[in-house]
């Protein structure tokens, strides 16, 4: 028999559970599973004893409301994450009047928030140029009270605040085309389902690491100590990240990358600059390295022909991301994945399920959480009303949160020939900038691609600080198809740093050396 039962006094994840674990002594309750936001517990029990019931909630420090008897748990839609793209796809549809279930098995809030770009941005930003002067125990304490509090602002007062929405917690697994099992003790059936599972950490192979110790940027965010010696495996945006947090913290900092550069998908004079800066903050950076062994106090690797090693009190590896799609059950549905498993959609969204959707990090279009939520609020949105509505992936801003920062829109030199264009280009360095000179920072460059013939720009690239502010302009600039004379056009607050964009479309037809402040 399936009831739900009610419980006041639940404020939290570790209230429900409480809860469960209470109710699972009593023999005749065989499974059960919390809603903390809603008050309820559904449970699968023999018989009911009400007496026993109410005991149990209340020795677990809780109000015992009275149950109802349940037929089925049924769902418009059934989302598999706890993320962005989830949270997207449920609040679109819990305001079109569905009822929808979020079934999440880790802590709501997803990559984003738990493990990704806000705690790293938090730690980012706290410790430039004052790092040494924090302990890292104090700080962790206050990133994670950060993290607490911005779970509960964004996504647990959501649940909270729709009733049509219920969190499940646990594992999913689609056991047919209308059916998940959570847990492997619940059936929840939907008319149609998302998956919006995202992505964990991916450890490449390197020879001898499975016999060292190494952390991903998951288990870093909970050190509560500084490395003396830290080796980064990898030199892409989480990497650089890193590396920048615990140069900052005073860690003696080396990466080594495999490609001939870092931040290898940014335009070439971006990467290389960012180098620059990097090496001159005291990062040990080596690219086009070739890892030959990992024991446990060094990395040895292949650089320039000769053999090297770098010794190191913590290892981290910062090799990309792979999808959360294992273990779910795919295989009943028929839900295909690619070689890499990330799952299979066409530009909707749509899976090769009739009903099943996916959105976000787990189908590896742009692996952010500014898509995310746009995919997962596009599917909710065509499954429900049958658009076939997509993102403009080609004006999507990207940051590395890096000193200085890079940001970047549009098309590359290199990917704009490759299209047919016939591009001309130029680069802005940022002593060009008067307010960059008055911050005493005029680090970077800014690098404007447009189409030769018509003035068209294409892509917009910045290295500097506060670049990932900047950047914005640039995004409405391409997504409004504006010409160099446009961007030249407008009136910008002077003296600002988003004036680089301007001066860098003027330098196509001056020497911006040779004009006044604010002149055209």
């Amino acid at each position: 028999m399936l009831v739900k039962i009610k419980i006041s006094g639940m404020t939290c994840p570790d209230c429900a559970n409480a809860n469960v674990k209470s109710l699972l002594q009593s023999k005749a309750v065989v499974s059960a599973n919390g809603d903390f936001a809603k008050g309820v517990i559904w449970a699968y029990v023999t018989e009911l004893k009400e007496n026993d019931v109410a005991a149990a909630v209340k020795s677990a420090g809780y109000g015992y409301e009275g149950y109802e008897k349940i037929e089925e748990l049924s769902y418009d839609i059934a989302i598999v994450g706890g993320g962005s793209a989830a949270f997207a796809a449920a609040i679109y549809a819990a305001e079109a009047g569905k009822r929808v279930a979020v079934i999440e098995k880790d802590i709501i809030g997803g990559t984003c928030l738990n493990r990704g770009c806000v705690p790293t941005k938090h730690l980012l930003d706290v410790t430039a140029g004052q790092g040494r002067k924090y302990h890292i125990s104090a700080l962790i304490d206050r990133k994670n009270s950060l993290l607490s509090e911005l779970r509960q602002m964004k996504y647990y007062s959501i649940l909270d605040s729709y009733e049509n929405i219920h969190s499940w917690s646990g594992i999913a697994e689609f056991r047919d085309s209308t059916s998940i099992e959570v847990d492997k003790n619940f059936i929840i059936r939907f008319t149609g389902a998302i998956i919006a599972t995202g992505a964990r950490p991916k450890i490449a192979h390197f020879p001898g690491l499975e016999k060292v110790k190494y952390y991903t940027t998951r288990e870093m965010l909970q050190l509560k100590e500084i490395p003396k010696k830290l080796v980064i495996l990898g030199g892409r945006a989480s990497a650089l990240e890193f590396a920048q947090i615990y140069i900052q913290l005073g860690s003696e900092v080396t990466v080594l990358q495999r490609s001939e550069r870092i931040a290898p998908n940014e335009e070439h004079a971006i990467s290389e600059k960012l180098k620059e800066y990097m090496l001159a903050a005291g990062v040990n950076i080596f690219t086009g390295t070739k890892v030959t062994g990992i024991d446990k106090k060094s990395v040895y690797f292949e650089h320039e022909g000769a053999k090297k090693e770098a010794d190191y009190t913590h290892l981290l590896v910062a090799t990309g991301r792979q999808p959360n799609t294992d273990g779910m059950g795919l295989e009943n549905v028929g839900v295909a994945v690619d070689e890499k498993g990330f799952i299979k959609v066409d530009e909707f969204y749509r899976t090769n399920a009739e009903n099943i959707y996916a959105a976000g990090d787990c189908i590896g279009k742009e692996m952010l959480v500014t898509t995310a939520a746009k995919e997962g609020r596009l599917a909710a949105r065509n499954f429900l009303e049958s658009t076939k509505l997509t993102v403009s992936y080609e004006f999507v801003p990207h940051a590395i949160f890096t000193a200085p920062e890079v940001a970047s829109v549009g098309l590359k030199e290199a990917d704009a020939i490759a299209e047919g264009y016939e591009v001309e280009t130029r680069i802005l360095p940022m002593s060009s900038v008067p307010r960059a000179l008055a911050m005493l920072d005029d680090r970077g460059i800014v690098k404007m691609v447009a189409d030769k013939k018509t003035h068209k720009v294409l892509g917009v690239h910045i290295l500097a600080l506060h670049a990932s502010e900047i950047i914005h302009q640039a995004v409405l600039i391409l997504r409004q198809g504006m010409t160099l004379e446009d961007v030249i056009d407008k009136l910008d607050v002077y003296p600002t740093l988003s004036e680089a964009v301007k001066l860098c479309a003027l330098s196509f037809f001056k020497d911006v050396n040779k004009l006044s402040c604010c002149s055209d």
